[in-house]
């Protein structure tokens, strides 16, 4: 032990011998010191270089091994870059620098300072924040846009094409699964580095085998003196629309509340809004927890998704909303925990015009419709991740939602099919409400021998949905009026458990294998029940009335490799699963349907690593898609008697398979970023549909409709593959500060149909082209500008005429800080469609604008005017395409108000600023949930 000190004390004072340290102060030609410059020194004789960056006061420090002379290059934007040789063979404090001014702002960086954007750490795409120059009021969604990659597609944040799903802020999730919430409601002033990877699921990161899809994830890594404190904004403004009087109903108006509290082990965030113009805060997340009548996604791994049959969509239109949302988040030594919280109350107002023109050309379909929609929504979140030691986990992540909703709506529709016409018009009610519960528990053991793991998985959902309403029809033939007044009742109940249990053993020094079993069950029944009305009574309707039971049983046992080898990681299974479906309908076992399905689903996951910058990732999976309770029910929904639906007891399920290929990277030393992404899907016994028309009146499952009624039902056929490539490549302008983004892709697919008992095959070609161009120069000016356009062509095999339609979109931003306290801002977009129905092709320019005075001395107190569509010629237009038709739909849409309001901006933050010998490119060791360690 005393040979032992000695040694020690021998290597530290050796250590410390051996590095010397430059320090100093810069500032301007005004003796102002310059906070955030950057400062470099590069030995010579090595070439190897310290980075670092002046603090608040201007000063700067680097620790560096002594040699005999070193390089000095202090770059800022806007001031001249200063370069010197200095003496580093001994510590030293140099001569206060003074940075001149660069009026040109034109100077070109040096590849030192372009290497300071970002680096690749295997699968993980890491960039400093302080590269990308945003305005002091950004979000980090307004960061992110900036970067490499990186697009806003439909108000999607997308990295390479690829949709993010999870946005994390240290690590710990953040506003439970909404990444759009999260990147909008977070400053990018507390943002130090923003990581873009693959998350997995905790059972695949701890396991290493791939178990499905991994979430494109961003983790915002928060800045050292920032990660402690009080901030947020909140604001509250109002104004009239543009009319002829100011009334009541025509104030618009807008109110938010952003509070957040981070200390050492605790974060909490405080969200609020309240407005009518629009903007419905938490995205489409809860505003959509009524789901759609749909299929049952069986891979055996418990993510099954069997719909209850209730679809409401109130996006579209004059949304009211008031929200409230919150976020916490605490660790210890031993326990992490998240939360969330939203609750969501909107309504809307929707004017709507559809046509719908079928590929046979003979037949159109066209309605206008008006609408109202009340809804209130609750979403809660947890995640409890709890080490109980260094051998065993446990992870506990259950979810809860609670939806309600009031939906009225006048419609009025016309069927042309050849020279007869049917016209409709129809009164409906609906009231859905929703629950929602999905406990997960996950419990994972690492053995004492490394590689060997056992974990074992339980997961739960309890969803209830009930729903009344009423419809009161009229359809008006050319020789008859036929009137439907009925209400109804349905109540769906559904239940699923399943367990997996996982084993792993290593097997040499390279592979590892996996044995694995997941039984589940599930049980859905639904009750509706539907009674017809007149002026003095009420019957019972049993031909549109049904009760059924629908349980599936599965059951999967998998063996699967894995393969650990330098730069190549790569996993295969192969699992047999069985299903058996049991459905009883109309509670007395007149109707049974008894499926029983066994298949072998093959999974490959390849991962390889061309060189630091690059790397090759492949992904094939086999699933199989159960129809769903209301898919396999011989019951009309005649509540559009125009456009009746069924189910289809003869339903079988599909096969499906899913190839993804990408290959690219990006490069610290160019800063630039490139990747290609391939992505396709086929399907066998595909679940599509069959429409056809009554050519008189007929009885259909014990209904009478009458002639010229169009009705689909799903069924099953072959033909159907889908493919799409993408690529994206990002890089710096260094001579004009800015960033530029350029994509394009090209999506091909076939989907089969059946139309009025002719086999259709539905091709559809698509083509798009994307430019984003961004600032770089400084927070007080901003500015982005994008552009795509796409053309789409679709090929139908019945009546072999391509049909095309044509779309461009430019999109401008742009803001201004003048004399350091009036703000500017500049928003325009112009939308133009071509090829569309004659009523629907337009081109319109959106622009909106806003003037703000700060106050105070911090300038935190903004005094705001805005105007939303200046030119008053706002528009809401879109195309939908479907098996055997298409739809062109124009919505009510906001236009021309005037609003006037304050904007208040808190800041106390109370954490220490970044070590000044904390190098810029080393980014803080750290591993969230579902990333593994980079290769």
């Amino acid at each position: 032990m005393k040979f032992f000190f000695i040694w020690f004390s021998i290597f530290i004072y050796t250590y410390n011998s051996a590095q010397i340290s430059i320090q100093g102060n810069i500032s301007d030609t005004s003796n102002t010191p310059l906070a955030g410059v950057r400062v470099m020194i590069r030995d010579l004789s090595s070439g190897i270089s310290k980075y670092t960056n002046t603090d608040s006061i201007g000063f700067y420090k680097i620790v560096l091994p002594p040699t005999k002379i070193s390089f000095l290059e202090v770059q800022l934007i806007s001031y001249k870059t200063y370069t010197a040789h200095v003496n580093s063979s001994t510590s030293q404090t140099l001569e206060t620098i003074r940075l001149q001014s660069d009026a040109t702002l034109l100077k070109e960086i040096t590849i030192e300072g372009i290497q300071q954007r970002g680096t690749q750490k295997g699968d993980t795409t890491v960039f400093n924040a302080d590269a990308f120059k945003v305005n002091t009021d950004a979000s980090v969604q307004d960061l992110v846009r900036k970067m490499p990659g990186v697009t806003l597609e439909n108000n999607q944040v997308k990295v390479n094409g690829e949709t993010v799903q999870k946005v994390l802020l240290d690590g710990k999730p953040f506003l439970g699964d909404d990444a759009n919430a999260a990147l909008r409601q977070l400053p990018a002033e507390i943002v130090d580095k923003v990581e873009f990877f693959d998350k997995q699921s905790d059972q695949a990161a701890f396991t290493g085998f791939n178990d499905g899809d991994p979430l494109k994830t961003i983790n915002l890594i928060s800045r050292k003196n920032k990660n402690k404190g009080i901030f947020g904004k909140s604001n509250l403004a109002a104004g009239p629309e543009a009319s002829d009087a100011i009334k009541s109903e025509n104030l618009r108006y807008h109110s938010a509340l952003n509070y957040n509290n981070f200390k050492n082990s605790s974060r909490i965030t405080l969200l609020g809004l309240a407005n009518n113009v629009n903007q419905q805060n938490f995205t489409a997340s809860d505003l959509g927890g009524i789901g759609n009548t749909g299929n049952s996604r069986s891979n055996g791994s418990g993510r099954s998704d069997n719909a209850s049959g209730f679809n409401i969509n109130p996006l579209n239109g004059i949304v009211e909303t008031q929200a409230l949302g919150s976020n916490y988040s605490y660790q210890n030594a031993s326990v992490q925990l998240s939360a969330s919280y939203f609750f969501n109350a909107g309504s809307t107002l929707n004017k709507s015009q559809l046509l719908r023109q079928f590929y046979t050309n003979s037949q159109r379909y066209s309605e206008t419709q008006e609408q109202t929609t009340h809804q209130n929504t609750h979403r809660n979140t947890l995640r409890v991740e709890w080490t109980i030691d260094s051998a065993h986990k446990l992870i506990f992540t259950p979810s809860f939602n609670y939806q309600f909703q009031q939906y009225n709506a006048a419609l009025t529709s016309t069927n042309q099919l050849l020279d007869v016409i049917s016209q409709n018009t129809t009164q409906t009610q609906v009231k859905p409400l929703s629950f929602d519960f999905n406990p997960q528990l996950l419990w994972q053991y690492k053995l004492p021998k490394k590689g060997r793991t056992v974990s074992f998985q339980m997961n739960g959902v309890l969803n209830e949905r009930l729903q009344s309403g009423y419809y009161i029809s009229d359809l008006w033939l050319t020789d008859s009026i036929t009137r439907i007044n009925q209400r109804y009742g349905t109540y769906v109940n559904t239940q699923r458990y399943n367990a997996q249990i996982q084993y792993t053993e290593p097997f040499g020094k390279f592979l590892q294998w996996q044995i694995s079993y997941y039984p589940g069950l599930s049980k859905s029944s639904l009750d509706k029940n539907y009674y017809n009305f007149t002026e003095h009574s009420s019957t019972f309707n049993s031909a549109l009335s049904n009760a059924c039971i629908y349980t599936v049983l599965q059951q999967k046992a998998g063996i699967g490799l894995n393969l650990q080898y330098k730069t190549l990681s790569a996993s295969f299974s192969a699992d047999a699963l069985q299903n058996q479906i049991n459905a009883v309908a109309n509670g007395d076992n007149t109707t049974t349907i008894k499926l029983n399905y066994f298949n072998v689903l093959p999974n490959l996951q390849l991962n390889y690593k061309i060189d630091k910058t690059r790397n090759v990732r492949l992904y094939y999976r086999n699933t199989t898609t159960l129809p769903g309770i209301q898919q396999l029910q011989p019951v009309l929904d005649i509540s559009n008697i125009n456009q009746v639906k069924s189910g289809n007891p003869s339903l079988q399920q599909s096969v499906d398979h899913s190839l993804s290929f990408r290959v690219g990277g990006y490069s610290s030393a160019s800063a630039r970023n490139i990747m290609w992404y391939f992505r396709s899907g086929w399907s066998t016994n595909y679940i599509t549909s069959s429409t056809f028309n009554t050519i008189q009146d007929s009885l259909i499952f014990g209904v009478r409709l009458p002639k010229n009624t169009s009705l689909t039902l799903p069924i099953n056929m072959n033909g159907y593959w889908n493919a799409r490539t993408y690529i994206t490549y990002g890089f710096p302008v260094q001579k004009i500060k800015s960033n530029i983004n350029v994509n394009g892709g090209i999506v091909l697919g076939s989907t089969p149909s059946q139309l009025r008992g002719i086999a259709n095959n539905s091709q559809n070609q698509s083509f798009n082209l994307g430019l984003v161009w961004s600032s770089n120069i400084s927070s007080q000016i901003d500015i982005q500008a994008q552009y795509n356009t796409s053309y789409n062509r679709i090929i139908n095999s019945i009546t072999k005429d391509p049909t095309t339609y044509f779309n461009e979109a430019v999109f401008a931003k742009m803001h201004f800080e003048i004399l350091k306290r009036i703000v500017l801002e500049i928003e325009s977009q112009y939308n133009r469609y071509s090829g569309l129905s004659s009523e629907f092709n337009q081109d319109y320019w959106l622009l909106n604008t806003s003037l703000g005075f700060r106050c105070l001395e911090q300038k935190n107190l903004e005094i705001r005017c805005y105007v939303f569509d200046l030119l008053n010629a706002n528009t809401s237009i879109s195309r939908i395409i479907q098996n055997n038709y298409w739809d062109d739909q124009q919505s009510l849409t906001l236009n021309r108000y005037f609003q006037f309001g304050l904007y208040y901006t808190f800041r106390k933050f109370n954490g220490k600023p970044k070590s000044l010998n904390e190098e810029e490119v080393t980014p803080p060791h750290f591993l969230p949930p579902g990333m593994r360690t980079p290769r």
